[in-house]
């Protein structure tokens, strides 16, 4: 028998009975579960061949590097006339002889293999992903474990992007070398509705290439070019403008999508065009109450918070118990807090009845208006939220988005989902799903805190030559600036008013005279 374990070849080593072929059924552990109709959810991928091998009068040297190799995880072997990745385990080694001249051994362990037999009643390992030129199939065992496609919004979705991430990990003993996967390299997801990624990391660890990319959101942080706008007489932008041409630079295929946006905020100035794609519509975002993403036809869509695009479905036999959490809602009212007026205090609109962080929707932007708040009102008025985790489900074959709502039986609130895990694995497709809420001590203890401090403020009354005000911040007597920062010491741009304004002189606050 032919054994060639990772360049070494102990064929000569082999007993006379000591080798030995087995079948082992494998099931998908990471992806079993108890549905909640009490059926056990555990598929079985097939089976994968083992190998008992004992070896005998076997010197030092070969010894030692047999044990080398079972530390190494899944390495190359050929056994017969076919060659696969296995783990050498269970190793154990026994001196036969040990003089001046010999130095012998009994060497025994298992050859377990990596690559999965399928059960012919089910189509395993559809899934792949294309990189480079390159296909990476799960149905040859070239991708280790599953692949994940993670959408996190970090809380509601109501301000920022929700960018979409791809991770998964490649066998390089499958491989002479480190394959060619560049920075920003375009990976297409294959079996599976998803938009296209792009790397964003790659690290090797032992025989794996470790790869993360990130939908097309990564190239928003490219400076917007304006040029091609022209401004009305008030110096403002149509903002559907903008946004189209937000979308056409930064690549989106279809564009950039943005009506909820359009809505809430029609124009925007011209001057605050001057910065990165990324900052526009992250300040629009924030102002209109949504979140924006990518979809699987490489859109740049808005989610605004209140709109339902998608709605989940599963049995119970396709699903864990779904553990629900605290409500919130209804939601009575919209607060818009603008603290960039001229006059430097905050201005305040309200549509609907405005009450306390669990019912009230708040917005600070320095585009908020009547219109702006009036619009989310429409969108989010007497919404309740019910949050929610969903451990593991199955079945799932499209991408889906934070902002979907989960539809269940026996459910009286709207479960919207705000993160979502998707496994791609060799038995099919799963997700784990939840619904998170705000967080109520932000919203209150930070407006309560505000209202204290302000209540102490008396507008420009002068302590010792020091006066706070809400526009300017600390202001001194003979000093032309606000205070600034600087190793830790406050340094005041000085003013002589004897002076022209523009002269200056910089002073240390804690000088001693």
């Amino acid at each position: 028998m032919k054994l060639i374990i990772r360049d070494l070849d102990v064929s000569q080593y082999i007993q006379n009975s000591g080798f030995s072929e087995s079948l082992q059924k494998v099931y998908d552990t990471n992806n079993a579960f108890t549905a909640s109709d009490g059926t056990e959810i555990n598929p079985c991928l097939g089976v994968r061949k083992s190998y008992n091998i004992s070896l005998n009068n076997v010197p030092l040297n070969v010894k030692n590097m047999l044990r080398s190799r079972s530390r190494y995880g899944y390495i190359s072997c050929t056994i017969g006339d076919q060659e696969d990745s296995f783990m050498l385990e269970d190793f154990s080694a026994q001196v036969i002889i040990q003089n001046d001249t010999l130095n012998l051994w009994a060497v025994s362990f298992t050859l377990n293999a990596k690559s999965i037999i399928s059960n012919e009643s089910y189509q395993y390992g559809i899934y792949s992903i294309s990189c480079e030129g390159v296909e990476y199939k799960m149905s040859e065992n070239q991708i280790v474990g599953d692949i994940t496609i993670t959408n996190n919004a970090g809380g509601l979705p109501t301000d920022g992007i929700c960018a979409s991430q791809l991770s998964f990990s490649i066998d390089l003993t499958k491989y002479a070398g480190i394959p060619y996967i560049s920075p920003s390299a375009e990976c297409h997801v294959h079996g599976f509705s998803a938009p296209t990624y792009y790397v964003s990391s790659r690290s090797v660890s032992g025989n794996v290439l470790n790869v993360t990319a990130t939908d097309r959101t990564v190239f928003l942080d490219l400076p917007f070019n304006y040029t091609s706008l022209t401004p009305d007489d008030d110096g403002n932008v149509a903002t559907n403008n903008v946004l189209g041409a937000i979308g056409s630079q930064a690549g989106f295929k279809n564009g950039c999508e943005g009506n909820a946006i359009v809505e809430a905020i029609p124009k925007i100035p011209y001057a605050d065009l001057a910065t990165t794609c990324r900052s526009i519509i992250t300040a629009l975002a924030q102002a209109a109450c949504g979140t924006w993403y990518c979809d699987a036809y490489d859109t740049l869509r808005f989610y605004g918070f209140g709109n339902w695009y998608n709605t989940l479905s599963f049995e119970p036999s396709d699903r864990t118990d779904i553990q629900e959490g605290v409500l919130y809602g209804p939601i009575t009212g919209v607060l818009g807090i603008n603290d960039s007026t001229d006059s430097g205090e905050s201005e305040r609109i309200t549509s609907g009845a405005v009450s306390d962080a669990l019912h009230t929707i708040k917005i600070q932007s320095k585009y908020v208006s009547q219109q702006c708040c009036d619009s989310v009102y429409r969108r989010v008025r007497d919404m309740t939220l019910q949050a929610f985790t969903l451990e593991r489900c199955r079945l799932i074959s499209y991408f889906f988005t934070i902002g979907s709502t989960l539809d269940f039986e026996g459910a009286y609130y709207t479960h919207m989902v705000t993160n979502a895990t998707i496994y791609l694995s060799f038995s099919g497709s799963y997700a784990s799903i939840t619904g998170d809420m705000p967080s109520e001590l932000e919203w209150d203890f930070s407006g309560a805190l505000t209202q204290a401090v302000n209540q102490r403020i008396v507008e420009n009354q002068k302590y010792h030559g020091v006066a706070l005000s809400k526009k300017d911040g600390l202001t001194c007597e003979g000093v032309g600036s606000k205070i600034q920062m600087a190793d830790g010491t406050l340094r005041f741009l000085y003013k002589d008013p004897a002076e022209s304004s523009t002269a200056a002189a910089n002073y240390v606050a804690n000088k001693k005279e």
